[in-house]
């Protein structure tokens, strides 16, 4: 039976961590709540996704630059945007 890492929170927001067995991550989250905590991560033991190295430039698709964010109702400059 499949081992899962979890992250929870109990009812008064502290942060608990543990390992258990399950069938799925459904039934983990399952029994998570069944124990009376908030479950916020659950994965399964070796099948936890890599970080890849240096920060959000590494990541695929240029994730570097920012987003620039506007208010509702603010006009967008489009004179650089390289849309034509």
């Amino acid at each position: 039976m499949p081992k899962f890492n979890y992250v929870a929170m109990d009812t008064k927001g502290k942060e608990i961590t543990g390992v258990l067995e399950s069938d799925t991550t459904t039934a983990a989250i399952g029994r998570i709540r069944e124990m009376g905590y908030f479950p916020t991560n659950v994965t399964e033991v070796g099948k936890e996704k890599k970080v890849a190295r240096g920060g959000p430039a590494a990541a695929p698709g240029g994730a570097g630059k920012p987003r620039q964010e506007r208010r509702r109702g603010e006009e967008v400059d489009q004179s650089s945007s390289g849309w034509r």
